[in-house]
């Protein structure tokens, strides 16, 4: 029988049994289901999802093996997007029976993270690492200057990087190398609106958003999401990252004039009071829902796992001081993380099944993911209007420029919230942000 063989970090195969790498062995028994938990990130607020699949018998390994690392994030994103997985995975192994599929759910942070398995166990156990692995885009670089992964240059079909939307191209490359490949975006901010309170035009404008009478905005001023919103002000304001050394730094006016936007809808109560406690998206998409607020910051992800609950929530750009603001966004790339151009090969066919347009539509669409592909939404559903919509967000995007634990990006939340909770003048906030940005 063909089947795709999950091993997981607590029930390892005998192959893995002697290698100190992993730091855990056992035994795998005739049993006929193995289940896999992982483990989803803080902000999901899907139940975790499982996959089961049958071994009749001890794993004996006769046929090449093609080993794939797939983050929990990805793996178990949502119930359904878990159910198309699997079916993909299922029939790249029926068409291929030459080839014994091993996919493993590894994090990619923390001790237990797929780059730290790699950097450790190339020396030690180069046999039991994997062949392709997901990263976050934000540590492709790292995993290449380490050579924990391979570049794609002449696997990659020129036409595949010309589908990828500007930000997915962005990613993929390094200088001339291509390190990865993007396959869905992530955190793409916009807003939700409840509709059953206001159903009215949105104005592209900050200034004219903030001036809608009787109605209140959210968002989390006290977190990463809340600085990511600063930080698309700042560049809609000029402002740069990098000073004439190439340094990380701030301009105080650019991030004064943006802190002076938001502190606008501050004082005249349209931000709620009550963001400056605020430090995720599920903790503003609650007052949503409870009828405390018309408006929140949500993100792509959030939007489509909780549109159709019982709230009627519509959604909108996030108008900026002379348009909408361009979204910043993060991703997930398909990276081959083997040596070996026979392994680089079945890597490769792997990937690109899974990145097909019409798979990667049917598995971002029940994943609830937008797909770094242009031509993956030719197969999203024609008549809801959110395809259009991301599709016009996607354009004009951006790569997330800081890393999620950056020093800025929490310089940025604390210039943010102190001017939320009143604490500080605009120009006061912007001041110290830039200053401790050199400390």
């Amino acid at each position: 029988m063909r089947r795709i063989i999950l091993v997981f970090m607590l029930l390892l195969i005998p192959l893995l049994a002697a290698c100190s790498l992993l730091g855990q062995s056992g035994d795998v028994s005739p049993s006929p289901t193995v289940t896999a938990t992982a483990v989803p990130p803080p902000d999901t607020p899907q139940p975790v999802s499982t996959i089961d699949l049958g071994l009749s018998e001890p794993l004996t390994p006769t046929k090449p093996v093609l080993t794939v690392w797939i983050s929990p994030e990805i793996l178990n994103a949502s119930e359904a997007g878990t159910a198309v997985l699997q079916q993909q995975l299922n029939q790249f192994q029926a068409d291929h029976p030459d080839i014994e599929l091993i996919i493993e759910p590894k994090a990619v942070s923390g001790q237990g993270s797929i780059l730290n398995y790699l950097r450790t166990g190339r020396n030690t156990a180069p046999t039991v690492l994997p062949d392709l692995i997901t990263l976050p885009v934000d540590q492709l670089n790292t995993a290449l200057n380490e050579e924990l992964i391979y570049p794609q240059n002449g696997l990659i079909d020129t036409d595949l990087l010309g589908d990828l939307y500007p930000a997915g191209l962005e990613m993929a490359l390094n200088e001339d190398q291509i390190h990865g490949y993007p396959f869905v975006f992530t955190n793409m901010p916009h807003l939700a609106i409840n509709t059953a309170v206001y159903s009215d035009t949105i104005p592209l404008r900050w200034d004219k958003f903030i001036e809608i009478p009787e109605q209140t905005f959210a968002f989390p001023a006290n977190g990463a999401p809340g600085a990511t919103l600063l930080l698309e002000f700042y560049l809609a304001e000029g402002g740069s990252l990098e000073n004439e050394a190439g340094q990380p730094a701030l301009e105080v006016e650019p991030l004064a004039a943006a802190l002076s936007q938001i502190s606008l809808g501050r004082e005249n109560e349209f931000i709620l009071a009550q963001s400056s406690n605020l430090g995720t998206l599920p903790e503003t998409w609650k007052l949503l829902e409870g009828g405390s607020t018309t408006f929140v910051q949500t993100s792509a992800e959030q939007y489509l796992q909780n549109r159709n609950s019982e709230l009627a929530v519509d959604f909108h750009a996030i108008p900026g001081p002379q348009r909408s603001l361009t979204p910043l966004v993060r991703g997930w790339a398909w990276a081959i993380s083997s040596a070996e151009p026979g392994k680089q090969s079945m890597a490769l066919e792997l990937m690109m099944t899974l990145i097909e347009a019409e798979n990667l539509a049917e598995w971002s669409v029940a994943a609830a993911f937008l797909p770094a592909r242009r031509s993956a939404y030719d197969f999203w559903p024609s008549r809801d209007p959110y395809t259009p919509f991301a599709r016009r967000e996607l354009a004009q995007a951006r790569p997330h420029p800081l890393g999620p634990n950056s020093k800025m990006i929490t310089v940025l939340e604390n210039a943010l919230f102190d001017v939320i909770s009143l604490n500080k003048t605009p120009q006061e906030a912007a001041e110290e942000a830039a200053t401790a940005l050199q400390e």
